[in-house]
């Protein structure tokens, strides 16, 4: 299988936090801070990272927008979030990096 597919979520969240990163970079947002790319393969540092925006974004108060997004926003956001985190797992075993138990992050 190719890398592309085996990791399908974590190369477009890769690419999409990339494109974010550009951005900010040219706009100069804060001129204190450079936002750094990540490029496979991901260092420990990246996998930290990522580990901790899916924790945060699966947590009860972004998830469920304290009530304001639907059902199926809900389940969508978390289908996303949990499919990002199983594929991550998988590359961390294949790669020789760690990753925390998502719940054990807050």
């Amino acid at each position: 299988m190719k890398f592309e597919d085996r990791y399908y979520t974590l190369v477009r969240f890769v690419e999409d936090e990339n494109g974010v990163a550009n951005v900010l970079n040219k706009l100069d947002v804060d001129n204190t801070k450079r936002y750094e790319r990540m490029e496979f393969p991901l260092t420990q540092r990246d996998v930290t990272a990522i580990g901790q925006r899916i924790a945060f974004e699966l947590s009860p108060e972004v998830l469920h927008a304290d009530g304001e997004r639907s059902a199926h926003d809900v389940y969508a956001s978390s289908k996303y979030w949990n499919q990002l985190y199983r594929e991550l797992k998988q590359y961390v075993l294949d790669n020789d990096k760690e990753v925390q138990d998502i719940w054990a992050l807050h």
